[in-house]
């Protein structure tokens, strides 16, 4: 006779067999070359201890026997497996409210990160930005005159008809507003 295991690194999850032999005999296949798989006595000859509902690695032995007493026999593996943990949508819904912030915590956190009149004043003091680093700053933000007259020659020339004298001046106007925010924002920051 001939007994083969299906699976050498056999694996069972807790709660698939019932019973030990069950499991170890669904894993093995045995045959005759004269003798019909019905006439062959197949049995586990070593559970190796098996439990079906403890995770664990066994070492299991089936044997088969023709009618004429010849044997062969088989060893393998069994690795019991702890079956998974499927949550119903109440549990999940119990997770998700544990972990849920209420509105109070929210606000809590929201307050803890809000900077007083005084820690904002200890910022800016501490950055000690001098009024010479300050006129450099307005000064290489500065535009010349000659800046100023060749971006009025450029919209003059770009532009004709009679909407242009108002193009040119909404563009003067435009970049004196631009400078002169850009300094009152460099005075107030620092």
């Amino acid at each position: 006779p001939f007994a083969l295991a299906v699976n050498d690194d056999y694996t069972i999850t807790v709660g698939d067999f019932d019973n030990v032999n069950e499991a170890i005999l669904s894993n093995v296949v045995a045959f005759d070359a004269y003798d019909e798989l019905e006439d062959l006595a197949v049995y586990v000859s070593a559970n190796g201890g098996l439990l079906v509902d403890t995770a664990g690695t066994y070492t299991v032995e089936v044997t088969v026997e023709d009618e004429a007493g010849n044997i062969a026999t088989v060893e393998f593996d069994v690795t019991v497996v702890a079956a998974p943990v499927i949550l119903t949508a109440a549990e999940v819904q119990a997770l998700i409210d544990a972990s849920t912030r209420t509105d109070a915590e929210m606000q809590a956190l929201i307050d803890a990160s809000i900077r007083t009149d005084a820690e904002i004043q200890a910022l800016i003091d501490a950055a000690e930005v001098t009024d010479a680093e300050i006129q450099a700053l307005i000064d290489a933000a500065a535009i010349t005159d000659a800046e100023i007259q060749a971006l009025i020659d450029t919209t003059i020339l770009e532009q004709t008809g009679c909407g242009s004298a108002i193009n040119i001046g909404s563009s003067l106007v435009a970049l004196v507003a631009l400078g002169g925010g850009f300094v009152l924002f460099l005075k107030r920051k620092f």
